[in-house]
């Protein structure tokens, strides 16, 4: 579990408006980096085609092709920074939710640390005792 699973089952407890606009958001992140993933293939894509036509064309078509790579590379960039903008916006709401949950309901969270400290816990001493017992039947 992590702070923005923990943020979210408060919204979802209590109800509110802002887990229903976090949808919309989430959808919309999506389409970002997949419109920002299919730029970029497009660029790739398309600097492999013009590095073909630079081998066959003259001079005249070579000196368009930076400037154009540049375009490609600069329209990607756009799209990477709403991206960035929008997980970074994302990460402080789910920030600020975690530590209005906490504030809100101190012994719950810490039960649930405690909880989650000896999930962990149980899980270090078996994986330890598991490597003891192979090492003992190694010796046999």
């Amino acid at each position: 579990m992590n702070a923005n699973s923990v943020g979210a089952s408060s919204s979802r407890r209590s109800g509110s408006a802002k887990n229903g606009s976090n949808a919309p958001g989430l959808k919309a992140l999506a389409q970002s980096k997949d419109k920002l993933l299919l730029d970029l293939k497009t660029a790739v894509d398309d600097a492999q085609g013009l590095m073909k036509e630079v081998v066959e064309s003259s001079a005249q078509g070579a000196a368009s092709i930076p400037a154009y790579v540049e375009d490609k590379l600069s329209t990607a960039k756009v799209h990477l920074e709403k991206v960035t903008s929008a997980v970074e916006t994302q990460a402080r709401n789910a920030t600020a939710a975690t530590e209005q949950y906490v504030k809100k309901n101190p012994w719950k969270s810490i039960g649930f640390a405690s909880a989650v400290s000896l999930c962990i816990s149980m899980l270090v001493v078996s994986a330890s005792v598991a490597s003891v017992w192979r090492t003992l039947g190694d010796k046999k």
